[in-house]
């Protein structure tokens, strides 16, 4: 009898484990894994979302093709395979696509794709702007709520100035920054490697 009841708990366990990594695992459409931010295609990536195989990344892609999002292209991730639109530039033009993704009923997210050869730090950008004056003008808020903020022209996109947060070097640090800075006001803030 003892023998039996340690062979159910055993099994019971063993399922438990398998159904927890299952769903742990398993991810809605269009859920955003940790990004990577280097790319051989700089500037914003709207991104649909991560899979773990090909065989998934292809329906993702064929079902944002459907939807009428051209150039959706699948591409290899840090971990995952990434679903988005890369390249897009302005800012403003990154976001409407995102925002049309919304509405098709992606959970679509933007990335800022920097190009390949980075430092590995991670920074948190507030905003990219076309003119110094605008970035500047943010700087300013930024810094009486108290954030040090700096203005960096970016390579990504043309006439690309960004306020940002640089210097974070883990994940959890930069998400306790974006916490801090939206709590103050601060909104579609973007975490990218520096």
């Amino acid at each position: 009898m003892r023998w039996r009841l340690g062979s159910l708990l055993a099994v019971t366990l063993a399922a438990c484990v398998v159904v927890g990594v299952a769903i742990a695992g398993s991810s809605p459409r269009g859920t955003a894994a940790t990004p990577c931010t280097e790319s051989n295609y700089p500037g914003f990536q709207v991104t649909f979302g991560h899979t773990a195989t090909q065989a998934e990344a292809n329906a993702l892609q064929k079902e944002a093709l459907a939807a009428g999002f051209q150039g959706t292209k699948v591409l290899p991730g840090c971990t995952s395979y990434e679903i988005g639109i890369p390249g897009v530039c302005p800012a403003s033009t990154a976001r409407a696509v995102q925002n049309e993704a919304h509405r098709a009923g992606f959970n679509a997210i933007l990335e800022y794709m920097h190009p390949y050869d980075r430092t590995g730090d991670l920074e948190v950008v507030f905003a990219h702007f076309h003119d110094l004056a605008s970035a500047q003008a943010l700087q300013a808020r930024a810094r009486t709520a108290n954030f040090r903020v700096s203005i960096e022209q970016d390579g990504g996109c043309n006439s690309d100035w960004e306020v940002e947060q640089s210097g974070l070097s883990t994940e959890a640090q930069a998400q306790n920054f974006v916490g801090e800075a939206t709590a103050a006001g601060f909104g579609s803030l973007i975490i990218e490697a520096s």
